[in-house]
């Protein structure tokens, strides 16, 4: 049994030699689609099957390589320092093979459990949260009490009035209430909304109400987010308020709604498609033009641990979880 396992070495190693260029153009294909769901992934991601498959492919050419060296024992035409040279070599390979599967797998369970920690809910099942440096507020100080005996076991939490509270409660409902006649992205069509990126998320912006002078109103929302659900139809998943760039964002819920900008957008002028990244005009693609935007505020119609005014990025990874995917 063994010797048709020799024999069938180099079968094995081409298998894996193939498994691992698939998997890399995968993942080269997720991180293109959706560079923004990719950037922040740990080892061996279980969103990126790509990762799965090139490490496949690594664990077969081991295979491969220690099956060539059990062979070369087993044809005794080596003096006894070369076999046990042989028999050393096939032991370490064999060893750093297990400890880097072993680590790898480590590694990427404690990335993803780090990733849940920082978005989950607090002790009171809270669900908003605040994007990091990129947001109008900074997170509020500590406020340890000064009291003996006094000790806040769910952390410090986001200051903010009642009245922010209420007005970012109104907000969204107001949203959620006018997202219904979205919910198929024909009907968002039909009104004058278009495509502008296609990657984890689609986001389609109506021109006509990006360009007519109202921020924040809840029956002119400039932009609305889609992915695209377990049966591979388009989902309404968000909304985003667009303030143009000579334009001040209403900052109506405090630190519970960050606004944001982009200065690094490769747009389409003619389609306004986001057509690449960059951070300054001389690197866009041609016929693309460079573009730092006004503030945006998503407000996200999909409950998750990052809150209903995150930034994508912080929802992308919970929206995975949940069964959307790339294509």
């Amino acid at each position: 049994m063994l010797n048709g396992m020799v024999r069938w070495g180099p079968w094995v190693g081409l298998t894996g030699l193939l498994t691992m260029l698939v998997g890399l153009v995968w993942d080269l294909r997720l991180h293109r689609l959706s560079p923004e769901s990719t950037a922040h992934e740990g080892v061996l991601a279980p969103e990126n099957p790509g990762h799965h498959l090139f490490a496949a492919g690594l664990a077969l050419l081991v295979v491969a390589f220690c099956l060539f060296l059990v062979g070369q024992l087993r044809e005794g035409r080596y003096g006894a320092a070369a076999r046990l040279a042989l028999a050393g070599a096939l032991a370490t390979v064999a060893g750093t093979a297990s400890l880097a599967l072993l680590m790898g797998v480590s590694v990427g369970e404690h990335q993803h459990a780090e990733a849940v920690a920082e978005h989950s809910q607090d002790g009171h099942g809270a669900q908003v949260a605040i994007a990091p440096e990129a947001h109008r507020h900074d997170p509020a100080p500590d406020r340890s009490s000064a009291l003996p005996g006094v000790h806040h076991p769910h952390g410090t939490g986001i200051a903010i009035t009642a009245q922010e509270l209420l007005t970012a409660a109104d907000v969204l409902q107001r949203v959620r209430e006018t997202a219904r006649r979205y919910e198929d992205v024909k009907a968002a069509e039909a009104e004058g909304y278009r495509m502008t990126t296609r990657t984890f998320l689609y986001h389609y912006v109506n021109p006509r109400y990006y360009l007519d002078n109202r921020v924040l109103d809840t029956e002119r929302i400039e932009s609305l987010v889609y992915a695209r659900g377990p049966d591979g139809n388009l989902k309404l998943v968000g909304v985003m308020f667009m303030a143009r760039p000579d334009q001040t964002a209403p900052d109506f819920g405090g630190p519970l709604t960050g606004w944001h900008i982009h200065d690094n957008l490769c747009i389409n002028p003619a389609t306004w498609m986001v057509v690449g990244l960059a951070d300054s005009p001389d690197r866009c693609p041609t016929g693309s033009v460079h573009v730092v935007t006004g503030e945006m505020l998503h407000v996200w119609l999909v409950d998750t641990p990052a809150g209903a005014f995150a930034d994508s990025e912080e929802v992308i990874p919970y929206l995975a979880q949940m069964g959307y995917r790339v294509r």
